[in-house]
């Protein structure tokens, strides 16, 4: 009668798990997908703002929610948080900006609804000196650019930290880009940069920032979205030079052993420019 009344005891619990684990599973919301992305590869500076780029993907009913990013600090965890509504069948990508401290080494990402975490990622940060010179690369190549990292600069303890990213990840807000002191767009079709993004990249250099613009066969798509306030000169065609005397040679003080030819665009200052000299 013992075992009878113990079976049935396993069965009767059985029944009871199976019916919460399908309330659980009914009350959270499947097809919901979550990828993470810090802005330039993760890398920051204590006090600068950091843009995170979170993709939904909702392959399920309508869902409302909330991002939560968590931040480790001195005395317990910093949270920004973000509201999500995503349609039935949507993808959206959001930005949160974070700020990190010398403290931090990770950030957790939630997607919550109603106080209850429905996907959880853990994503590693990179903490950069305040007083590290980092430049951004945007280009098709941007391994080409790593030999920047060799250079030394005056007052620096360091060499220059090369951080690649794409033209879809300059934030829209000038504070998610300051953590930069340069940025290098060599033959990217600048076009599809947003409004937000091109005030953000004017508002930069204003604010001190050192824009790059790459030369080539592609310096007109390079051109092409760059805001017009940031453009000093006139580009008047392209030509090859066998020999870099008259140009680098000149200004750096430095011979160049590289054989050429060496394609060159052919630029005119404007009138309201200001042309650097040796």
């Amino acid at each position: 009668m013992q075992k009878y009344i113990f079976t049935l005891s396993i069965i009767f619990l059985l029944i009871i798990q199976s019916d919460i684990f399908t309330k659980l599973h009914a009350q959270t919301p499947t097809g919901l997908t979550m990828t993470v992305q810090p802005a330039f590869e993760g890398n920051f500076k204590n006090g600068e703002w950091l843009p995170i780029f979170v993709t939904l993907t909702n392959n399920s009913t309508d869902f409302q929610g909330e991002i939560v990013v968590s931040v480790q600090a001195q005395e317990g965890e910093l949270t920004f948080v973000r509201p999500v509504d995503l349609p039935s069948g949507s993808r959206k990508q959001y930005t949160i900006y974070i700020l990190p401290n010398n403290f931090s080494r990770s950030i957790d990402v939630h997607l919550k609804q109603d106080d209850t975490s429905l996907i959880v990622q853990s994503v590693p940060i990179i903490r950069q000196q305040n007083d590290r010179y980092l430049i951004g690369v945007i280009a098709i190549n941007p391994d080409n650019l790593n030999i920047l990292s060799l250079i030394e600069l005056p007052g620096r303890r360091e060499s220059p930290e090369i951080i690649s990213f794409t033209l879809e990840q300059i934030p829209d807000k000038i504070e998610g880009l300051r953590m930069l002191d340069a940025l290098i767009i060599n033959d990217i079709d600048t076009s599809a940069l947003t409004s937000q993004q091109r005030t953000t990249l004017k508002d930069w250099v204003i604010g001190g920032g050192r824009l790059i613009i790459g030369g080539g066969v592609g310096v007109n798509r390079t051109l092409s979205g760059i805001p017009h306030e940031l453009i000093f000169v006139e580009v008047h065609g392209q030509q090859d030079n066998q020999s870099l005397t008259l140009t680098l040679e000149d200004y750096t003080g430095e011979t160049i052993n590289t054989s050429g030819p060496f394609l060159m665009t052919h630029v005119q200052p404007q009138d309201s420019a200001t042309a650097a000299r040796p």
